[in-house]
């Protein structure tokens, strides 16, 4: 085994994610550009709003509870994915604070399950994976349910998205600290 691949099993390890864990995040979304799946196709995530129903990893299309976007400052840091690691037809931009799930060989052999929830700074230096200062502006969406969800996109990669409450608990935390 090379030390890439001990240092993406490191990364697995140390990033894994039980969906429904309560866990700090500090900036999670989506960013324009980005298409997720409603009932009716795939849309751009800009146009989503509170009841759109998405497609979800395991409740099918869920509605969407509450949708909270924020410009991104300039020289804010963003992660880059290369055209093709997740199946994606051009080049990727994610937080990277964003839990990101995909089947992963190695997860199902480590842990049981073929999935692996990582936070996608954490995916940096591999598969052409790294940070980028954002020198334009940038649209975060925030897509919030009625409980923990994993939304699936027009890519292999899908996107944790927090419940509605637990989602506001944690920013009110995060802002009293």
């Amino acid at each position: 085994m090379d030390s890439a691949s001990l240092t993406l099993d490191t990364a697995v390890e140390s990033s894994i994610l039980q969906i429904g864990d309560r866990h700090s995040v500090p900036h999670v979304g989506l960013l324009s550009g980005q298409k997720v799946i409603t009932t009716a196709g795939q849309i751009p995530v800009e146009a989503v709003e509170s009841g759109t129903r998405l497609l979800t990893f395991d409740g099918g299309y869920q509605p969407v509870t509450d949708v909270r976007r924020e410009r991104l400052p300039l020289g804010a840091s963003v992660m880059v994915v290369p055209k093709g690691v997740f199946g994606n037809q051009g080049e990727i931009l994610m937080l990277p604070e964003q839990d990101v799930i995909f089947d992963l060989d190695m997860s199902a052999e480590a842990f049981v399950d073929p999935f692996a929830m990582i936070r996608a700074s954490d995916l940096s230096g591999h598969w052409g994976i790294k940070p980028r200062v954002v020198l334009e502006p940038l649209l975060s969406t925030q897509i919030l349910f009625a409980q923990d969800e994993v939304l699936r996109t027009s890519v292999a990669a899908m996107f944790h998205c927090p419940q509605a409450v637990g989602a506001e608990v944690m920013l009110d935390q995060r802002q009293a600290a």
